[in-house]
């Protein structure tokens, strides 16, 4: 039989067992803004491909083949752009934790942690060009449980490390080609 859940203005099920109070997600809401003039898919893509050619660009010396004739950078300093800042969401994650501490209290285990991306992946429909550094976000919430100690409590953080990681790809696919997010 069923359960059903009622509505009493805090989460609905267990709701020490969610990442976040329906407060803090309902501020995190009203401080995102939505500018009157958005970016096309055209800018976002020219912009993801620039940090790409900035960063393949930094390899040019390992592939160089040292003859007399080759132009070298060395001497000049490189002006690498800005990445652009996660959303408010991963934003407010991120700060949560002390990279220090290496996200020690960051539920994993029984899939808590797909609240997180969920709750995000919704924002991101809603809302794509506000979220040009979310894949870097997550990649680096992916890496800082990748490197946390093992503990019985952890057992999945394998499965958290490779879910924020296809996250965090499907969002640069995303914003590199304009194609729709596939389910997890």
């Amino acid at each position: 039989m069923p359960s059903t859940a009622s509505f009493d203005g805090r989460s609905s099920i267990d709701s020490g067992a969610h990442l976040f109070e329906d407060v803090e997600l309902a501020s995190l809401i009203e401080n995102l803004t939505l500018r009157t003039k958005t970016p096309t898919r055209e800018s976002a893509q020219s912009d993801f491909a620039h940090v790409s050619d900035v960063a393949m660009s930094d390899e040019e010396p390992y592939l160089s083949d040292a003859s007399g004739s080759s132009t070298s950078s060395a001497g000049k300093p490189s002006k690498a752009p800005m990445q652009p800042e996660p959303c408010a969401l991963l934003q407010n994650i991120i700060g949560l934790y002390d990279p220090a501490e290496e996200l020690k209290n960051f539920p994993t285990t029984c899939g808590q942690y797909l609240e997180l991306l969920f709750t995000h992946r919704e924002l991101f429909s809603a809302c794509p060009h506000a979220h040009t550094g979310c894949s870097a976000g997550l990649a680096q919430l992916a890496r800082s449980l990748e490197l946390r100690a093992w503990r019985a409590d952890r057992e999945c953080d394998s499965e958290a490390v490779a879910a924020f990681r296809h996250e965090s790809w499907q969002v640069a696919a995303w914003l590199q080609t304009g194609a729709p997010l596939s389910v997890l």
